[in-house]
């Protein structure tokens, strides 16, 4: 003989709490300033200083311009910033210069794969909170 013993049902809530920390997700558009115009040379922002000096290290020489894809990328604690200098010479008391964010990226070029933008150019996602 089979005795079954009766349970009352039990519901369980678990509260829902949200992560304090939101990544964001952009897309970024390798272009040079000036409608991805050529330059000869990619400087380091070394000093932090914010502005091309001989204190910046070349970190590229050749003629250059962005790849004009779009990239896409989390960055964790907020918007690219410029971090470097593209030039056409490397006088910086004769030639100007444009702040650029560059970055690293192998997409199996032959050549260096550095990608430049211009701060304040980059793009949300559709959905920002995605990370």
């Amino acid at each position: 003989m089979d005795k079954r013993v009766w349970e009352q049902p039990i519901t369980m809530v678990q509260k829902f709490e949200a992560n304090e920390y939101v990544a964001a997700c952009y897309r970024i558009r390798c272009r040079t300033p000036n409608g991805n115009a050529y330059y000869n040379y990619i400087y380091e922002d070394t000093n932090g200083n914010g502005q091309w000096d001989r204190q910046d290290k070349p970190i590229y020489r050749g003629k250059f311009r962005g790849c004009n894809q779009w990239h896409r990328g989390v960055i964790l604690d907020e918007p690219p910033t410029a971090n470097g200098f593209v030039t056409t010479g490397t006088n910086p008391n004769r030639n100007r210069s444009s702040a650029v964010f560059y970055w690293y990226e192998n997409l199996g070029h032959q050549y260096e794969d550095i990608h430049v933008m211009t701060p304040g150019n980059e793009n949300y996602e559709s959905n920002p909170n995605a990370s």
